[in-house]
Parts: C-alpha cells; sequence; structure tokens
C-alpha cells in the first residue's frame, strides 16, 4: 500500500510551504541586486 491520504497531504503542504519559502529567498537575494546595478 502506498502513503496514506494524511501523509499525502501533508507531503503536499511541506512542498508547498518550500515553493513558498524558496520565492521569498528569490526575491529577497535579487530585489536588491535589481535596485544596485550599475
Amino acid at each position: 500500500m502506498g502513503p496514506s491520504c494524511k501523509d499525502k497531504c501533508r507531503f503536499q503542504c511541506s512542498k508547498k510551504v518550500l515553493q513558498i519559502e524558496r520565492e521569498g529567498i528569490f526575491e529577497q537575494f535579487w530585489s536588491p541586486s535589481k535596485n544596485h546595478q550599475p
């Protein structure tokens, strides 16, 4: 048997959170460099 529904949901949620965190880090990292271009 595969993962239970709860495990699947938890996996999806953690994936979404990781994606949001990654996008936030990406913005934090790139926004200043955009502003400081020569």
